[in-house]
This record gives structure tokens, C-alpha cells and sequence, in this order.
């Protein structure tokens, strides 16, 4: 498991060719809320680019949708303005066989979690 702080890198993951990634958000899903997401956030978007096609913008306390990938990439960023901390995420991400290339699943590859917990609101 990797914790991380804000600012977090853009970080582009991907799966062996052949696979998908899928995106499953776990136990919390606590950042600072806002109308259009402006404070703290979890961006993230298909493809291995900060350009690629966005699947979503992510804040609040409402737990994201499953996310998979349309190919073998997923682009993540991660942003907090640091005046309001709340606990943070927790995500962990997993290969997919590509439907187009055979079926099932393979082991859990890794996990990630912001470490926000510095003055912490729930």
C-alpha cells in the first residue's frame, strides 16, 4: 500500500498489454466538498495522459463508481488545497483481462491512499 500527500504527482498506471485496469474505491472516501470540485479533488481520467478522456472529477464524501479502463491505462491526480484536511481515500486497482482478448481476472496489483490526516474533519 502507498500513501500519499498533496501534492500528488499525475500518476499514469498500467496493466500488461492485453488488460484493462479497474479502479474499486474501499472503506473511505472523505475530501473536502464543493459544488464544482475546486478545493480537493481526485482526477481521473482513460488513457495514460493528463489529456486523455476524463471519467471523472472526484470529491465530497460520495464513494466514486467502480472505474475501468477503456485500454491499459488510467491517469490519477490527486489535489488538495491545504486549507481543510479531511481523511482522505483509499483505492485499490486491479488487471482485468480485455474482453476482447479472452475473460477473467488477475491478482490484486496495489493499492493507494491519500494521507491527509493532519487536523482531520469527518
Amino acid at each position: 500500500m502507498r500513501a500519499f500527500s498533496s501534492p500528488l504527482p499525475s500518476s499514469s498506471f498500467s496493466a500488461s498489454p492485453g488488460y484493462l485496469l479497474q479502479l474499486d474505491f474501499r472503506d473511505e472516501f472523505h475530501l473536502e466538498p464543493s459544488d464544482d470540485c475546486r478545493f480537493d479533488y481526485l482526477e481521473v481520467r482513460d488513457g495514460a495522459h493528463g489529456f486523455s478522456k476524463q471519467l471523472g472529477l472526484f470529491c465530497g464524501h460520495t464513494h466514486p463508481p467502480m472505474i475501468t479502463s477503456s485500454d491499459r491505462f488510467l491517469w490519477l491526480r490527486f489535489h488538495s488545497d491545504e486549507n481543510v484536511e479531511y481523511s482522505g481515500f483509499r483505492a485499490v486497482y486491479t488487471n482485468r483481462v480485455n474482453p476482447a482478448e479472452g475473460s477473467g481476472w488477475r491478482k490484486q496489483l496495489d493499492s493507494l491512499e491519500t494521507n491527509t490526516k493532519k487536523g482531520r474533519k469527518e
